[in-house]
């Protein structure tokens, strides 16, 4: 499906011109994620859902009815976080997502880092892993996503595909999957 592909497109563009304020790049990468998940049949989104006490918000949380031809391996509901930033982000962005996720009594989470999790020093890189490692030994799966995975996906089975692997690779390895390439700078 070209839609998809290109709807990505467009508004990962606005979120990576620097020249628009944040927030406004935040919501763009938001737009992206929000219609990547309601393009999986099955899946319905909410967008920006504070808790009662408005101490918390979450980008997205998504009801999965776990179609066949959806996410069938992940759970019914479970919360997204996006994080538009020029560099990777940090450990403690991973352990304040594990508690979100936890504090909703949700399993799984998924992580869309534009950049990835922390590099530059081999010790903070390790410490963004351990984050993901130590969320999982208290049994929340924490899966990332990177602006490249992101430009890839051209359809609902693409996404789908994707998710599933992240899964399966974090059961496999008990951390985020190593990059593949280094990440691009933007702009």
């Amino acid at each position: 499906m070209a839609d998809l592909s290109a709807a990505i497109r467009r508004h990962l563009n606005r979120a990576d011109d620097l020249s628009n304020p944040s927030h406004v790049r935040g919501r763009a990468c938001e737009d992206a994620v929000e219609q990547i998940f309601r393009s999986v049949p099955g899946c319905k989104t909410k967008r920006n859902a504070l808790d009662y006490y408005h101490s918390s918000e979450i980008d997205l949380i998504v009801s999965n009815e776990r179609r066949q031809d959806g996410l069938r391996l992940l759970p019914k509901y479970f919360l997204v976080e996006c994080k538009h930033y020029t560099e990777p982000i940090s450990s403690m962005i991973v352990r304040d997502f594990r508690a979100k996720i936890q504090d909703r009594n949700c399993k799984l989470g998924v992580l869309v880092a534009a950049n990835g999790v922390s590099g530059g020093k081999s010790s903070e890189r390790r410490s963004a892993y351990h984050a993901a490692t130590c969320a999982l030994n208290q049994k929340i799966e924490i899966l990332l996503l990177t602006r490249d995975d992101l430009t890839e996906l051209r359809s609902s089975a693409d996404v789908v595909n994707l998710l599933h692997d992240r899964r399966m690779e974090l059961k496999s390895t008990t951390t985020f999957p190593y990059p593949r390439r280094p990440p691009r700078n933007r702009r």
